[in-house]
């Protein structure tokens, strides 16, 4: 089994579940453009530059599942957001 993405980048569990984690959560939930979201993250000062990577590629995959659900019909995209928040 393949190690997750932040702990390949040196972020331990610990530092993941306290600190890191709630951060993307919270620049997440402000619903700000892709550029603005990278920016809250290159400007925080929390965060070390390997924590940052990680928020960096978590906020573009956050970015990628908002295009396909905005590009999915009606129909379908009850199911696809359950699918993509597993």
């Amino acid at each position: 089994m393949e190690p997750t993405v932040y702990f390949q980048l040196g972020i331990s569990e610990e530092r993941f579940q306290s600190v890191v984690s709630r951060k993307i959560t919270s620049i997440l939930k402000t619903n700000e453009s892709i550029g603005n979201l990278m920016l809250m993250v290159q400007g925080d000062t929390t965060l070390t530059p390997d924590e940052k990577f990680y928020a960096a590629f978590a906020i573009a995959k956050e970015d990628v599942n908002r295009k396909l659900i905005r590009a999915i019909p009606a129909i379908g995209k009850g199911m696809i957001k359950k699918v993509l928040e597993d």
